[in-house]
């Protein structure tokens, strides 16, 4: 079982997330703000980041930065409903491994999970 950061403000996605990640067998840890996420990280053996654009009170580039420096191998799945995501974030200089748009599929997810840290 692998564990996955759900960063999400929206709690019933929130919510929505955690479920399909327990039906995948992994454990979801659930956070509405960037408060703790450095000694969650450092605490826990999270493999899998999943977080929206916009997470309330973080500058998410930041925030981004941060978790690569703690878990470089770390990997990172963005949704968003902005079209141009993928080159803000690469012109900002942040990897991620996947952006996905909103309005998002289930199995669009389920997918991108399975092939980042198996199901």
């Amino acid at each position: 079982m692998s564990k996955i950061l759900i960063l999400e403000s929206n709690k019933n996605i929130a919510h929505l997330l955690e479920k399909l990640c327990s039906r995948m067998g992994h454990e979801a840890i659930i956070k509405n703000q960037a408060a703790n996420i450095e000694s969650l990280l450092e605490t826990e053996n999270i493999e899998l980041v999943v977080s929206e654009l916009h997470v309330l009170g973080v500058n998410i580039f930041e925030l981004l930065n941060v978790i690569k420096e703690i878990k470089p191998r770390i990997k990172i799945i963005i949704i968003t409903k902005e079209y141009h995501a993928e080159r803000q974030l690469k012109k900002k200089g942040v990897h991620v491994d996947c952006v996905i748009q909103k309005p998002m599929s289930a199995e669009r997810l389920t997918l991108e999970i399975t092939k980042l840290i198996g199901s």
